[in-house]
């Protein structure tokens, strides 16, 4: 329902921009606006713009659990084997944007990759994450002490995304 809402209000700030850029040019012309055309195509790009952040949004909350992968995205674009999972760490570092102890979990993959997990809004979240940590008991950390290196990336990293280390 969020993002029925969240659309429009999406696509009219993302129009801005080019419909201000457009009347600025136009606003020294004879007629002293843009044409129809112009502002239907600003409209357009608010729309496109809109659609992908949407998009993007939905992607990132949506995750199933099988028996032997955590599968993100609505059609399965992100594919993790459970088995490359090195460390379920409950909760994040106190100043990342998605700390709350035990409201979020950060996977560490045997590559050394890093995904945060918060997905309490998403529905059957709670759920999926206390089954991701019922299926990994065996490498899930409570009390873990991060690196200045992870905190640092942890910090400004989006939620529900995989962070690969360089």
């Amino acid at each position: 329902m969020a993002y029925a809402v969240g659309f429009p209000m999406f696509a009219c700030i993302a129009a801005i921009p080019p419909l201000l850029l457009l009347q600025f040019f136009y606003l020294k012309t004879s007629s002293g606006q843009a044409p129809v055309s112009a502002i239907v195509a600003g409209f357009a790009f608010g729309l496109c713009i809109s659609s992908w952040f949407v998009r993007r949004s939905i992607n990132r909350q949506c995750w199933r659990l099988t028996d032997s992968e955590l599968i993100g995205g609505i059609r399965g674009q992100v594919r993790l084997p459970l088995t490359s999972i090195e460390k379920v760490i409950v909760g994040l570092p106190t100043n990342s944007m998605m700390a709350q102890k035990g409201s979020a979990l950060l996977l560490v993959f045997n590559d050394a990759t890093l995904l945060p997990l918060k997905l309490q809004a998403m529905p059957c979240g709670e759920e999926l994450m206390s089954a991701l940590m019922t299926k990994l008991k065996d490498r899930l950390i409570h009390d873990y002490s991060y690196s200045p290196e992870e905190i640092r990336m942890l910090r400004t990293a989006d939620p529900n995304a995989v962070i690969r280390r360089k």
